[in-house]
């Protein structure tokens, strides 16, 4: 199952760049409040801000370019005990695809090996 979340704003080792977005997808679902109250503890719905570390979640922000520019994040759809899930464009076909970025410390890699070859399967 996966849950929206609002993230941080930290330098990324992954080959990506921001682009240019319409102001409208520039603004994520997951960063404004439904609750109406700015100061609520994280809940159910949301990871923890601290899982954004060395081994734990990538930061990704709306408009990042991915693959050398060939995927353009739009919005996040959610999120997971390993990873996060962003909607993203193709740019190279105009379709949209589900960017899935795994946290990165190695046993979430070898979990994220085995659901590529599962998925692969199928």
């Amino acid at each position: 199952m996966y849950r929206n979340r609002s993230g941080s704003n930290t330098a990324s080792p992954l080959n990506h760049q921001k682009a240019t977005y319409a102001n409208d997808l520039n603004r994520s679902p997951s960063s404004s409040s439904t609750s109406g109250d700015e100061n609520t503890e994280n809940t159910a719905d949301e990871e923890d801000s601290e899982d954004y570390c060395k081994g734990g979640y990538h930061p990704v922000q709306v408009g990042e370019q991915y693959n050398n520019g060939k995927y353009t994040v739009v919005r996040k759809l959610g999120w997971g005990h390993f990873s996060t899930v962003w909607l993203s464009k193709d740019n190279t076909n105009g379709r949209h695809v589900a960017l899935k970025v795994v946290r990165s410390a190695a046993h979430y890699t070898e979990t994220a090996l085995d659901e590529i070859k599962l998925l692969s399967k199928v």
